[in-house]
């Protein structure tokens, strides 16, 4: 029976040491603004959390619909978990994939901008979300996995969706 618990114990200890990172608390001051364009759509995106607001834009940069917008407190956390996870505060300000990296374009292409702050840092990051790698070059797979997150959360609330256009 002691071996049984010492065994299930050792387990457990392994299991939660191996789990990969440690949730890293969501600073107070934890708030994003994320800018969203895609070839071929009418409107761009502008998600603000500081003001709790999303703004859709024409292509000529007139705001064509403002709405509230409010993220959960768990939707503000996956988010802010997804940035530590790819070490997002070491990106350039403008993120371009090395040339060698690069082995094709896809079309349409987006183009993304994240401006973050935390912990009283304010930190952006532009990229487009255009490039094929081989073998796949994680910083740009973070990128985009991250822009696929908030994308996400945008167009799952009810409000995004019962915008004019919106299905």
């Amino acid at each position: 029976m002691r071996k049984r618990i010492l065994l299930l114990f050792t387990t457990l200890l392994i299991a939660t040491s191996c789990n990969g990172q440690e949730k890293i608390s969501t600073p107070a001051d934890f708030a994003f603004v994320f800018e969203h364009a895609s070839c071929g759509t009418i409107f761009m995106d502008i998600l603000d959390t500081t003001q709790n607001v999303l703004i859709q834009k024409t292509p000529e940069g007139e705001i064509a619909n403002t709405i509230p917008l409010n993220l959960l407190d768990e939707q503000m956390d996956e988010i802010y978990q997804k940035l530590i996870e790819i070490d997002f505060f070491s990106y350039p300000e403008i993120y371009i994939v090395p040339d060698e990296q690069i082995r094709g374009y896809q079309a349409p292409s987006g183009i993304q901008k994240l401006t973050v702050t935390a912990n009283s840092q304010i930190h952006s990051v532009v990229w487009t979300d255009e490039i094929f790698t081989e073998p796949p070059y994680m910083d740009e797979i973070n990128l985009r996995d991250l822009a696929d997150l908030i994308l996400e959360v945008i167009w799952s609330n009810p409000d995004y969706q019962s915008l004019i256009g919106c299905a």
